[in-house]
Order: structure tokens, then sequence, then C-alpha cells
């Protein structure tokens, strides 16, 4: 008679036992199904949102670090949902919205191991430049009011316009950028620890300036005063 009841409760313990694990192992399932769900959400979210970004096929020559980059940019400043900045959708001037460089001049850092680009506004006429390392760490932002530049980049060593109207020696990696009227370029400069603009001159800005140095108003007065003189000085004898 102990015999069976021991067996009863030892039947009743494993069925117990049973369903334990059971329901353990529903919940499982159950929450792995809900991760699995998430995770494939966040997936189809991303993919959208990168697709959103990169619109055309000329950006699928940027690798997946800098990609990375710029979708925290649009995300960290709520440009998905906002539409207030956008990459170019024109395939022709999207060749010129993106540049590469080493422009915080990282002497272990290798020599495309940052990015400059170019995000257009939504009112069609404005823009921002943005410097980013393939980190991810934001170097530089500013905004172009009613302007919309394009970019290349230029290596140490290149010749540009600096303090002086001489062409230098770039001392590291930088960044030019086109305006309608006018091209400069953006230089990290370490002392400051920041980036510094600097303007380009053309061929045409040099010889003007330098036809206004050779220009004396003082002279030509001068001049204009003696001929002056010596029209009343004939008039007077005649």
């Amino acid at each position: 008679m102990e015999e069976n009841t021991t067996k009863k409760k030892s039947k009743k313990i494993y069925i117990v036992l049973g369903i334990i694990v059971l329901v353990c192992a529903l919940l499982f399932l159950l929450v792995e199904k809900m991760r699995i769900n998430q995770v494939e959400r966040d997936l189809d979210s991303y993919e959208a949102e990168m697709a959103s970004a990169f619109p055309i096929p000329e950006y699928n020559k940027i690798n997946d670090s800098f990609k990375s980059a710029i979708h925290n940019v649009f995300k960290s400043n709520g440009y998905f949902e906002s539409g207030e900045y956008f990459l170019t959708k024109i395939p022709d001037r999207a060749k010129k919205v993106i540049a590469y460089g080493n422009f915080s001049n990282d002497p272990d850092a290798n020599k495309d191991s940052d990015i400059a680009f170019i995000l257009e506004k939504n009112d069609f006429k404005s823009s921002s430049i943005f410097l980013m390392s393939e980190t991810g760490l934001l170097l530089f932002q500013k905004e172009y009011v009613e302007e919309l530049p394009t970019i290349s980049s230029f290596k140490k060593g290149d010749k540009i316009f600096m303090d002086d109207l001489v062409l230098v020696p770039a001392p590291s990696d930088g960044v030019l950028v086109y305006f309608k009227y006018r091209k400069v370029v953006l230089l990290y400069n370490p002392k400051t620890k920041s980036f510094e603009e600097y303007h380009q001159y053309t061929n045409e800005d040099l010889k003007s300036m330098k036809e206004e140095e050779s220009y004396h108003p003082e002279d030509y007065e001068e001049e204009s005063e003696a001929a002056t003189s010596d029209t009343t000085a004939a008039s007077l004898e005649n």
C-alpha cells in the first residue's frame, strides 16, 4: 500500500516537472520568436532607411563603414522622418558631393580614413557639409545658406593658397569646396584643433589685384591738375 502511494506521488512529481519544463520551453520559444520578429523588423527598417539615405546606384561605391556613419547622421538628426536633408538624386551631381582623405591628419590612419559629403536641404537651394571619420566621429559640419556647392579632395603637398597670395604645399589632406563664384579649401589646423577655411584665388583674381596695386589715384589726380594748369596757362597766353 505504501509502495503504491509512493509511486503515485513520484508520478505526480514527474508530471508537474514535465508541465514546468513544457511551460518553460513554450515561454522560451515565444520569447525567441518575439526577438527574431523584432530583429527582422529592425532589419527591414534599417534596409528601408539605407535605401532612403542612398537613393541611387552612384552611392554603391561607398564602403559599409562610411555608409553606417552617414546613416547615423540621418538617424540622430531625424532626417528620415523630417526629410529636411538628403543626398542628391542627380547621378552626375552625386559624383561631386562625396570626397575622401585623411582630413584629420591622423598619422596612424590610412590615406582615406575620412569622408566629406554634401547634404542638400529640402528648400532645394541650401546645403550642409559634413566631415566624418570611418568610425563615425563627426569632425566638422557647416551649413551653406542658399548655396549648393560641390566638393573634391586634395592631398598633403598639393599647392593651395593659405595666408598669402602665394601657392604653398598643403600641410595635410583637405577638401575643396566649389561655389558658383568662388572656391575655398577646408583644412585641419592642429594648433586650434579645428577646421579652417581658406579662399582660393583664380588667375583672374590675382591679375585684378595686381592691377589695383599698380593703380594710384593720387598720381592720376596730380597728372590731371598739371594738365589743367597747362591748359589754363595756354589760354591766358592766347
